[in-house]
């Protein structure tokens, strides 16, 4: 008789917890994804999880490696977009955040390499890199900078050494360098100048030792002509 009530006493506490499981992978009434849902991969191991609101995502959604090891977190409803999206490398460290549009990269994206180091920063307009660009050395130094114009490098271009000294200055055209191009050594002093035409030398270049002209030659089309001493 106890045993009896013991078993009935059993269903009637675990039953209603039973009952409160969610139910993953529903739809609504016209076939959209509705509740908790989560997508395993071939092996079992989760590859995402997450909640959709009449076909819509919600909240927060985690994503997987197939070692279990988090992969992103898309936080929806959050930031200027669709949703903020932080990405992790296999090891767990930061790998990348930003915003979404749908599925479009939107606004400032920042990057980490493996070891947890900034290494840049970029900006996105539907998807394509738009406006100023950031790459950096491992202390954060800034790098390089580049402009891009609906995905293509257009515009300024700068590169430094790891303590700020100007490496390199031009100016790119629609992909490719264009125009006058000048080049320093670690000291800051003049190493090249000359010009480039649809990403390759053309023309007179000047080359420097200790601050003077040593060397021009003449390129046409990236193809050296001839050169001559000073």
């Amino acid at each position: 008789m106890k045993m009896k009530h013991f078993i009935t006493l059993f269903f009637a506490l675990t039953g209603g917890w039973i009952c409160a499981q969610p139910s993953f992978n529903e739809l609504d009434a016209e076939g959209r994804r509705h509740g908790p849902w989560k997508k395993n991969f071939k092996d079992g191991g989760v590859r995402y999880e997450g909640t959709f609101e009449h076909g819509e995502e919600v909240g927060t959604f985690t994503f997987y490696y197939p070692d279990g090891a988090k992969a992103a977190v898309k936080e929806y409803g959050v930031g200027p977009g669709d949703c903020y999206a932080t990405m992790y490398h296999v090891t767990g460290k930061l790998f990348a955040q930003g915003s979404y549009v749908d599925t479009f990269k939107i606004g400032q994206w920042n990057y980490w390499d493996a070891r947890g180091n900034f290494v840049s920063q970029e900006h996105y307009v539907d998807g394509v890199q738009d406006g100023k660009q950031y790459s950096f050395y491992t202390d954060s130094a800034v790098a390089e900078i580049t402009h891009y114009e609906m995905g293509e490098l257009h515009g300024d271009w700068r590169i430094y050494y790891d303590d700020g000294t100007l490496r390199a200055a031009g100016t790119y055209d629609h992909g490719a360098l264009a125009g006058v191009a000048e080049y320093y050594n670690p000291t800051g002093d003049m190493d090249s100048k000359g010009k480039y035409y649809q990403g390759e030398k053309d023309g007179w270049w000047i080359f420097y030792e200790n601050k003077k002209p040593v060397r021009k030659v003449l390129y046409d089309r990236g193809k050296e002509i001839e050169a001559e001493d000073l």
